[in-house]
């Protein structure tokens, strides 16, 4: 058995779609974060933001995390903020092996403006005041990221390669 693989960064570094594409290499099982708490909640992310706040969404999300990672096999997409709350950071390095997708400020950009997967956070910025929001919120957040056992910038890296890099 091996610890879960958890993919850390920022909205739009490519945590789902290369989770997917490790767990399909690696015959094994995803959970995106996002979604286990939607289910063990019963209620929408947005939801519970709106209804109880982000400190409790933010305690949901690290019960979550807990359960989650338990689970040895499988690989897990957290939310963006995830690692950054509480001491998810430190839950995050004992019980799996952790990789950031580290993306330039730029390149989220360009991915967040041609995404279809709508995002509350940025909805209705322009591409300046996204590049603005992006730059600030990586600021508060790298110092959580660069902890992952594995930092690999994937800019412009193709998924392949990005895979023989995570298995070599």
């Amino acid at each position: 058995m091996e610890l879960p693989i958890t993919l850390i960064g920022f909205m739009g570094s490519g945590k789902s779609t290369i989770g997917k594409q490790i767990a399909r290499e690696k015959g094994i099982n995803i959970t995106d974060l996002d979604d286990y708490i939607q289910e063990s909640s019963g209620e929408s992310i947005s939801n519970i933001f709106k209804q109880k706040g982000e400190k409790e969404f933010r305690d949901i999300e690290s019960q979550c995390l807990r359960e989650v990672l338990l689970i040895p096999d499988q690989v897990v997409a957290l939310g963006g903020g995830t690692p950054c709350f509480l001491n998810n950071i430190e839950i995050i390095r004992t019980l799996s092996t952790s990789i950031y997708l580290q993306v330039s400020p730029e390149g989220l950009t360009r991915r967040l403006i041609r995404s279809h997967n709508p995002r509350p956070l940025i909805k209705g910025k322009s591409s300046e005041e996204l590049m603005e929001f992006i730059n600030l919120e990586l600021k508060k957040r790298e110092e959580f990221y660069l902890q992952a056992d594995y930092v690999i910038q994937s800019d412009q890296i193709q998924v392949d390669e990005l895979l023989r890099l995570i298995f070599i």
